[in-house]
């Protein structure tokens, strides 16, 4: 980021206090996407574990996670607590694709559907075959 100073401030030596500068997260520097708020629950879940890895707060869903200051270090660390909190294996590789709350939320949605419609499908083929024999 860039910050633009009136004058840099200086130490009693003449050198730059970088103690002294703006911290550029403290100026509301925005993404460049408008704010949009989780509309359901994985991605509320979602969110805690983005502000919690990236150290941030105001992380809209439409965010790019690489653009708020993730890496793929903490892109292994998004994808380690996504499998203890939806209890589910997302590659990394979904991440880079779909670098956004929503994109990653739309996806642990349908891997989640998916294993749902799944074991629904067996427990009805138990039941028949129960039925049959």
């Amino acid at each position: 980021h860039y910050v633009k100073l009136d004058k840099l401030p200086l130490t009693t030596n003449g050198k730059v206090d970088k103690k002294a500068l703006p911290d550029p997260d403290g100026l509301g520097l925005s993404s460049g996407v408008e704010y949009l708020a989780p509309r359901n629950n994985t991605e509320e879940r979602l969110l805690l574990i983005w502000q919690d890895i990236l150290g941030r707060e105001q992380i809209g869903v439409k965010d790019n996670f690489f653009d708020l200051g993730g890496h793929s270090l903490k892109a292994v660390r998004i994808i380690s607590q996504i499998k203890k909190q939806f209890k589910l294996e997302l590659n990394i590789k979904e991440l880079f694709y779909a670098p956004t709350i929503e994109g990653v939320a739309a996806n642990i949605d349908s891997i989640l559907w998916l294993q749902e419609d799944k074991a629904a499908q067996t427990e009805h083929t138990t039941d028949q075959e129960t039925l049959i024999f």
